[in-house]
């Protein structure tokens, strides 16, 4: 056991995960111990000690790996620090190795890293067990105590919740596994922030249900032309906004399409004025402004991948997934897939309905195992064209089967005829964790690529009296005033977002 965890080549790797895999760090940061980086042998370097300890020290007090500050930390502390020139050396060098270092076998290090804590634990309880025992002060309570303690420690090391056995019968006792509650503690704020569930940023949404998160698949289902796209660069720009890495993968619309997209949304500007020299918006200088602010706001989270050249296979889009996080660093919290016809379609309808339905598996097995969030469009059939309201599972087009896979589905559907040429009736087909079969009408604007248009729904909303009435006008009064001062406050949280 101490060769493999002291063999240069798995420190080396296990270090690298450290500085730049925060899904690794998220599972190991309880596990970690700069002391373990300690040399060992004589004239052994302490460059991975060091640095280990800076990776440590950073997770600790920003719950986010080092990654890029590693090179602005060993600087600030060969400054304050009077290392020799050969210290120097191997420090930088070390550093250039970690950021060299591919991030692969995180699961096989992780478990090293387990059976390392549960071989030292072994060693300091089988210590003391012998100390006690050699002085004839091994007591039935301090044996029982030892034993214990060691397990509970043991089961903490595994990331094994230790309050509650597998049966579901009480285990260790919560109020005096002080150690146990201590690294719960740590692991639910490392992942506070990537177990969050993320607004809309559709105010009469947000007031229906929660949105989703890390581990979830959702899907939009609506018909040619309705707002599927506009709705998926929504979901991807204000995800990004909001602190999420999105990586947006367009299969079916050109990236320019999607960049024009995003451009208009930000910009708050029409998408036939992009081009223009000067328009009564202030034309591309009041774009740059804005997308400058944008830019600043979401810190580079969001990136484009075109597919729309050729076909692409949800084993590519998770093998790109990977190689954004080992080669650049960057880990990518949500996935979207503009429109879930990935595999090429069969002749034989009863072939293509099994495709669908494992291409869905698939999402929701990538979801889980990877951490992410992953969003997705799908066509629904004819009949689905001219109805009003919620959206049925019987409305999707070739295999509605995948509806089972999703934890949320949201359908667009017409509004009635006194609505706004450019409403949708928003409706939540499936929530598996909140309420399913409720809706809102929303109003979009086409031509700045908004599915929600705020002052435009709230115009509408106002202009169309469908309050219940009552025995008297002042009866309905308070009702609607409640909801509309409900979702004025939700639109002022999100927009200080924007």
């Amino acid at each position: 056991m101490k060769e493999t965890f002291h063999n240069p080549t798995f420190k080396l790797r296990l270090t690298a995960l450290m500085v730049r895999d925060e899904k690794f760090m998220m599972d190991a940061a309880h596990l970690l111990d700069a002391e373990d980086f300690h040399p060992t042998e004589s004239g052994e370097s302490n460059a991975p000690w060091l640095i280990a300890s800076m990776a440590i020290e950073h997770w600790t007090k920003y719950k986010e790996p080092i990654g890029k500050f590693l090179g602005l930390e060993i600087k600030k502390r060969i400054k304050e620090n009077a290392w020799s020139k050969r210290l120097v050396g191997d420090l930088r060098g070390y550093y250039a190795k970690v950021g060299k270092a591919k991030l692969k076998g995180a699961q096989y290090i992780l478990d090293q890293l387990i059976d390392w804590r549960k071989f030292q634990l072994r060693t300091r309880v089988i210590s003391e067990l012998i100390d006690l025992h050699g002085g004839d002060n091994l007591t039935d309570a301090r044996f029982i105590e030892l034993c214990t303690e060691a397990v509970s420690q043991n089961a903490d090391a595994a990331g094994v919740s230790t309050v509650f056995s597998s049966t579901g019968d009480a285990g260790v006792d919560f109020k005096t596994d002080a150690r146990s509650l201590y690294h719960r503690s740590l692991r639910r704020q490392a992942g506070e922030r990537s177990r969050r569930y993320p607004l809309f940023m559709i105010p009469p949404l947000d007031t229906l249900v929660r949105g989703i998160g890390r581990g979830h698949l959702g899907m939009i289902m609506a018909p040619t032309g309705r707002g599927k796209s506009m709705g998926l660069a929504h979901l991807g720009v204000t995800l990004a906004l909001q602190g999420w890495n999105v990586l947006y993968f367009t299969l079916e619309d050109p990236l320019e399409d999607l960049e024009d997209r995003v451009d208009t949304f930000v910009s708050n500007m029409r998408i036939k004025d992009l081009a223009n020299e000067q328009t009564k918006d202030g034309g591309p200088v009041n774009l740059r402004s804005r997308f400058l602010n944008f830019r600043r706001a979401v810190k580079g989270n969001m990136r484009l991948v075109d597919c729309t050249k050729a076909e692409i296979s949800l084993a590519e889009i998770e093998a790109t997934w990977d190689r954004q996080r080992q080669q650049n660093g960057w880990t990518a919290d949500a996935i979207i897939i503009d429109y879930d016809e990935i595999v090429k379609p069969e002749s034989n309808k009863d072939q293509r309905r099994f495709e669908l339905d494992n291409l869905y598996k698939g999402m929701i097995q990538f979801a889980r195992r990877s951490n992410v969030l992953v969003w997705t469009a799908a066509q629904t059939n004819a009949n689905a064209e001219t109805k009003e309201g919620l959206l049925a599972g019987a409305d999707l087009a070739e295999h509605k089967g995948k509806l089972r896979h999703c934890t949320l589905a949201l359908s667009l559907g017409l509004a009635p005829k006194e609505w706004p040429p450019d409403t949708k009736y928003l409706g939540v087909l499936k929530h598996r964790n909140d309420k399913s079969f409720v809706g809102c009408h929303i109003v979009s604007d086409p031509e700045r690529m908004r599915i929600y248009d705020y002052a435009k729904t709230i115009e509408a909303e106002d202009e169309i009296d469908d309050t219940p009435k009552g025995d008297t006008p002042d009866d309905n009064q308070p009702r609607k005033t409640k909801r509309r001062d409900s979702l004025d406050d939700l639109a002022e949280e999100e927009d200080e977002l924007l």
